[in-house]
């Protein structure tokens, strides 16, 4: 593909790899009449680098920013882009990537290939609250290690059949975790800057709450499934932790930094949260969470 290609086919070059997105943003794509078109890249893991690897091919095109949650992958982007004379600023969220104003000045379209991998990410949160309510890890940890303790350990194991889930947003993949907490009996309840239909409520047995603090102390298991914003930005935190159940398990498979880690650390430490299982944590150094045995 050539740059005159790639102007006039940037969505399909977004679409090459649905799960990761190519932004025009403050580092990004800057339009068709400059010399040289700068690139953003969302999403740096295997797929992303192969996609990275394509871009870098084309003649006039540069990238010069990448974005992952996982700082280590886009530390490993520049080290690997910089070989190829591409200078690249890394960011930890795309929303710092774009200049909104700009973007909009210039009518620059933005390709953002959403609920792609819902479903996927609506399994793995099932997953992870199997794994918390039947102690799994503990469980494997201690088999491995030669020990038995069957009653003892089977005794702390808890059944989903009615237990109550929160879940926080309820977009494809909320959507998706309400459909399987249904199969297994579970009540569910769930909050959202939009609340679904009726006829949606009534398909999904959910219940809206208005309030995330309202329904902090209702819930058995609390899963976030919202989007960070400077609004959002560690909603669970001392506060509000302190409003939930004894022994509430806490299932994020959003962002890290919905969550305050250090309210969240002495939470476990002092054995007022039961679990929490994370798929995304805001800074990987920090290492005296995930040392926890509720985790």
């Amino acid at each position: 593909m050539n740059r005159r290609d790639f102007l006039k086919n940037s969505a399909a070059v977004a679409a090459v790899l649905p799960s990761f997105n190519i932004l025009h943003a403050k580092d990004g794509v800057i339009g068709p009449d400059d010399d040289q078109i700068n690139v953003a890249v969302i999403g740096y893991g295997a797929e992303g680098e192969i996609l990275t690897d394509d871009l870098v091919k084309i003649p006039g095109v540069r990238v010069t920013a990448v974005c992952d949650i996982w700082p280590f992958r886009a530390k490993m982007a520049r080290g690997r882009l910089r070989t190829l004379g591409h200078t690249v600023n890394i960011y930890e969220d795309y929303r710092e990537m774009l200049d909104k104003e700009e973007i909009k000045r210039r009518g620059i379209p933005v390709y953002v290939n959403a609920g792609v991998n819902a479903r996927s990410v609506a399994e793995h949160t099932f997953t992870l609250m199997l794994a918390c309510l039947k102690r799994i890890p503990i469980i494997d940890k201690q088999v491995r290690q030669g020990i038995w303790k069957k009653q003892e350990t089977g005794t702390s194991c808890h059944e989903l059949y009615g237990k109550t889930v929160g879940l926080v947003g309820m977009g494809a993949i909320g959507r998706h975790v309400a459909e399987y907490l249904n199969v297994f009996g579970a009540k569910i309840l769930y909050t959202d800057i939009h609340q679904l239909s009726p006829e949606q409520e009534q398909k999904l047995n959910a219940t809206y709450i208005p309030s995330f603090e309202e329904m902090l102390s209702q819930v058995d298991i609390l899963s976030l499934h919202c989007p960070l914003t400077n609004e959002n930005k560690e909603m669970l935190n001392e506060k509000t932790i302190a409003m939930m159940k004894p022994n509430a398990t806490i299932i994020n498979t959003a962002r890290g930094k919905l969550i305050n880690e250090s309210a969240l650390y002495h939470a476990l430490k002092e054995k007022r949260i039961n679990f929490e299982d994370f798929n995304y944590i805001s800074r990987e150094d920090y290492m005296e969470i995930s040392n926890n045995r509720n985790i």
